[in-house]
């Protein structure tokens, strides 16, 4: 978490979110940015038109399956790895990955 600066945009999974909001742009992993709209859901191959710098998600949070099912938050996390994104540390079942 410490390697994300001030003022980014992150895409977080739900239980990591509070510790960013104070200092960087947040929203839930499964939407992308911005006012929480993600990708057409008939449209699933789109990452939202402003996607995050940064992805953070936390593979053992429990509140993953509300606001955003498993399968979805899946989904997108494969998406960020399609268009480019690369996991810059793993541990604890915390992945981060950013944007080139």
């Amino acid at each position: 978490m410490t390697r994300i600066p001030d003022g980014a945009t992150v895409a977080s999974s739900n239980r990591l979110a509070p510790m960013l909001t104070g200092r960087t742009t947040v929203s839930l992993v499964c939407f992308g940015t911005g006012t929480g709209t993600g990708p057409d859901p008939a449209a699933p191959t789109a990452l939202p038109a402003d996607p995050p710098r940064w992805v953070v998600w936390d593979r053992h949070d429990p509140t993953v399956k509300t606001p955003c099912p498993p399968a979805r938050t899946h989904r997108m996390l494969r998406l960020y790895r399609a268009h480019g994104y690369v996991q810059v540390a793993g541990e604890d079942g915390i992945t981060l990955l950013r944007r080139p």
